[in-house]
C-alpha cells in the first residue's frame, strides 16, 4: 500500500483528450493501439515446484538477473571480528563462479563488471574489472590494479560487444580528474583490446551507446560521436552537441542531464536544473520526501546524427523502448525485489508489481513521458505528465484517449502508473487491443472513484477511494473484466493478481500508535467470490504466497493452497520478471536450508 500513497500524493487533475488521434490502423490507414503496444498472456496457475540447484553450505542467492538469465551468490567470510561478503554466479543448474568478488556492479550476456579485494600491506584495496563468468570459452577475468571508487561510474557496458572505461585500464592511482575515457572491445580477445578514446569527460561523465553511435553525457551537456570516425591520435571525432542552462545564472552543478536513443540516428537529449531557491527562470516545483520545496527547469533536444543537428522538444521525463528497456526494468525491478521478497517487511500489506514499460511498446516504437501544463479552474498554470509514441525518424504521435501507455494482458489494457508517474482516478473498466476503445465496467460514484491497478487471468484489481475533508480512504477490489461483475468487494487491503481460479488478499486487523500494522488477516478469494481465511499465510507474492510455523521455519503454497515447499527452510523469497517469453510473470524461488541457498522453478 506504501507505494500507491505516494502515488495518491503526487495525482494532479488532467486534463481531457489529446488532438491527435491513436485509432486501429485497419478503420483508419493511421498507426494504432496494437501496432505499438504488446499484447501479453496471464502466466498459469502455479501447481508444482522443481528443485534446480543446490548450493554449498554458507552459498545463499543475493539476486536474480532475470534479463541475463544469471543468479548472483553470496557467502559471508569472517576474519577475526570482521564479517566480509563475497558475490559469485550461478544459473539454475550450475555454479559458474564460486563467491569472490567484493561486489558486482553491473551484468551483460556472459559478461559482468565486477570490484575485487585484495589485502595489501594490512590493507584492503579493490579493484574494477570485468570477467566472464560463463561461455563457450570459459572463465575469464580481466582485472588490472584499476582502483575502484564507489561514489562514480568508472566502468560502463555500452553495448554487448564495446565498454567504456574512465581513463584507461593501465591506471593504478585513482585520478581525481579524469580528462578522457577508452573504450575497448571485451569481447574479441581474452582481455580488453583498445578501440578508441573519448576527449572531453570528467568524473561524472556517462555514456549511452546504440547502432553505432556514441553520447558522452555531461551535467549540462552532450557531445555526440560515430564509433566509426576516429582521428590520427587515436580519438573519436565529435559529430555534434548540445548544451542546456548555460548563462552565468545557472550552476552547472545543478544540472542533471539523461539523453536516450529512439532508432534511425535519433537522440532525445534532456536536462534539468534543480534549485533550492527560487530562480527567475523556473517552470515549476518538486517535493521531496521530507516536503522540501525544489524550483525547476527543464529543457529538451531532438538530436540528429545524421544531419548533425538538433531540434527542440516537449521536456522530456524519461524514454521507454528496446534501447533504455534494461534501465527501466532495473528500477522496477528493484522495487518489485524489496517489496515481496524482504521477510522484515512482510507487515506492510502486499504491494502489485510495478511493470517494466520498455517492454510493453513494440519494436520501432519509443513511449516518451513529457510535462505539459494547462490551466485550471481558477486560471493557474499547472503542471502534469503524458506520453507521446515516437517512431525511428523522430516522428511524434499523440493518444487521444490515453493519459498514460496501457499494459495490455489477454487483451484487456490499464494505463500504466510506473515507478515515475501517476494517474488521475477514473471509473473501473479497460482499453481494448483491437482499437484502444475505453470499456466502462463501473461508473464513479459520488466521491468515489477509482484506479485500475493490474489485470490478470481476467480479473481488474482496482483501488476504490474516497476523498473526505480529513483523508484518503483506500480499499481494494476484484472485478470480472468479461462480465462486470465483483468478484471481491472494495473492503481489502491488498489484492493479488489472479493465478487459474484464486488469488490472495489481505486486511489489517491491528496497528500501533505510529499507525504501523501489527497484524493482518489474509484471505484466499476464488473467482466465483467465494472466500476463505488463511491463516497460515505470512506473506503474499504473486501466484503463490509464503507461510510460517512457530518455529520460525517457512514454506510455500501455491493460491489455491496446494503446499509446494513445507515449512522446512530459514527464508524463502520469490523474485518475478515480468513479461518473459510472452507471459506476465516468470518467477525463480530462492530458499535458504540448513545454512545452503536452493534455486526452485515453478510449473
Amino acid at each position: 500500500m506504501k507505494r500507491r500513497i505516494v502515488a495518491i500524493l503526487i495525482i494532479v487533475a488532467l486534463t481531457a483528450a489529446f488532438a491527435a488521434g491513436c485509432a486501429d490502423k485497419d478503420d483508419t490507414g493511421e498507426i494504432g493501439i496494437s501496432d505499438v503496444f504488446a499484447n501479453y498472456a496471464s502466466t498459469p496457475a502455479y501447481h508444482t515446484i522443481t528443485e534446480k540447484l543446490r548450493l554449498p553450505e554458507g552459498v545463499t542467492v543475493a539476486s536474480y538477473d532475470g534479463e541475463n538469465d544469471v543468479f548472483v551468490t553470496v557467502s559471508e567470510i569472517k576474519v577475526s571480528t570482521t564479517t566480509f561478503k563475497r558475490y559469485g554466479f550461478c544459473s539454475s543448474s550450475e555454479v559458474y563462479v564460486e563467491p569472490r568478488y567484493y561486489s558486482v556492479l553491473d551484468i551483460r550476456g556472459d559478461y559482468a563488471i565486477v570490484v575485487a579485494s585484495n589485502i595489501e600491506n594490512g590493507e584492503e584495496i579493490n579493484y574494477a574489472g570485468v570477467v566472464r563468468f560463463r561461455g563457450d570459452y570459459g572463465f575469464y577475468e580481466s582485472i588490472t590494479k584499476y582502483p575502484y571508487a564507489p561514489l562514480i561510474t568508472q566502468i560502463t557496458f555500452l553495448n554487448d560487444r564495446y565498454l567504456v572505461m574512465l581513463g584507461d585500464k593501465n591506471v593504478t592511482e585513482f585520478d581525481t580528474g579524469y580528462t578522457y575515457a577508452t573504450i575497448y572491445d571485451y569481447v574479441s580477445a581474452n582481455g580488453l583490446m583498445e578501440v578508441a578514446r573519448v576527449n572531453n569527460v570528467d568524473n561524472y561523465t556517462t555514456f549511452v551507446c546504440e547502432d553505432g553511435y556514441l553520447a558522452a553525457v555531461h551535467k549540462d551537456s552532450v557531445d555526440f560521436y560515430s564509433l566509426s570516425e576516429v582521428d590520427a591520435d587515436g580519438y573519436l571525432v565529435k559529430k555534434c552537441g548540445v548544451s542546456f542552462f548555460t548563462e552565468s545564472i545557472y550552476d552547472a552543478s545543478d544540472c542533471n542531464t539523461e539523453v536516450y536513443y529512439i532508432g534511425g540516428g535519433w537522440f532525445i537529449a534532456s536536462s534539468t536544473y534543480t534549485s533550492s531557491e527560487a530562480f527567475d527562470t523556473y517552470e515549476f516545483t518538486r517535493m521531496d520526501e521530507e516536503n522540501n520545496t525544489y524550483y525547476v527547469a527543464m529543457k529538451s533536444k531532438r538530436v540528429s546524427m545524421l544531419s548533425g543537428k538538433d531540434f527542440d522538444a516537449e521536456r522530456v521525463v524519461m524514454v521507454s523502448n528496446k534501447y533504455t528497456s534494461g534501465d527501466v526494468r532495473g528500477i522496477c525491478d528493484a522495487i518489485n525485489v524489496e517489496e515481496n521478497t524482504n521477510v522484515q517487511q512482510w507487515r506492510s500489506p502486499y504491494a502489485l508489481p510495478v511493470m517494466p514499460t520498455g517492454e510493453i511498446v513494440n519494436a520501432g516504437y519509443s513511449i516518451v513521458y513529457y510535462y505539459y501544463y494547462y490551466f485550471n479552474s481558477e486560471s493557474v498554470r499547472s503542471w502534469a505528465t503524458s506520453f507521446q509514441i515516437y517512431d525511428t525518424s523522430g516522428n511524434a504521435t499523440l493518444a487521444s484517449n490515453l493519459v498514460l501507455p496501457p499494459v495490455f494482458v489477454d487483451g484487456y489494457g490499464l494505463e500504466n502508473a510506473d515507478p515515475n508517474f501517476a494517474l488521475a482516478l477514473n471509473t473501473v473498466g479497460y482499453h481494448t487491443y483491437s482499437d484502444g476503445t475505453w470499456v466502462t465496467l463501473a461508473d464513479t460514484e459520488g466521491d468515489y472513484s477509482y484506479f485500475n491497478a493490474f489485470v490478470h487471468n481476467g480479473v481488474i484489481i482496482a483501488y476504490k477511494e474516497s476523498v473526505t475533508t480529513s483523508e484518503v480512504i483506500i480499499s481494494v477490489g476484484a472485478v470480472d473484466a468479461a462480465t462486470g461483475k465483483v468478484i471481491a468487494p472494495f473492503e481489502y487491503d491488498a489484492i493479488s493478481p489472479f493465478f487459474g481460479n484464486y488469488a490472495m488478499a489481505s486486511k489489517t486487523v491491528t496497528q500501533d500508535v505510529d499507525g504501523n500494522i501489527t497484524e493482518q488477516a489474509f484471505y484466499r478469494i476464488s473467482k466465483d467470490g467465494s472466500v476463505t481465511s488463511v491463516p497460515e499465510c505470512y506473506r503474499i507474492c504473486n501466484g503463490v504466497y509464503v507461510t510460517r510455523n512457530s518455529q520460525n521455519k517457512y514454506g510455500l503454497c501455491s493460491n489455491d493452497g496446494s503446499v509446494l515447499l513445507s515449512n522446512k527452510c530459514e527464508s524463502v523469497s520469490t523474485v518475478d520478471y515480468c513479461f518473459k517469453d510472452g507471459k506476465t510473470f516468470y518467477t525463480v524461488v530462492a530458499t535458504v536450508e540448513n545454512g545452503c541457498g536452493v534455486i526452485y522453478e515453478l510449473g
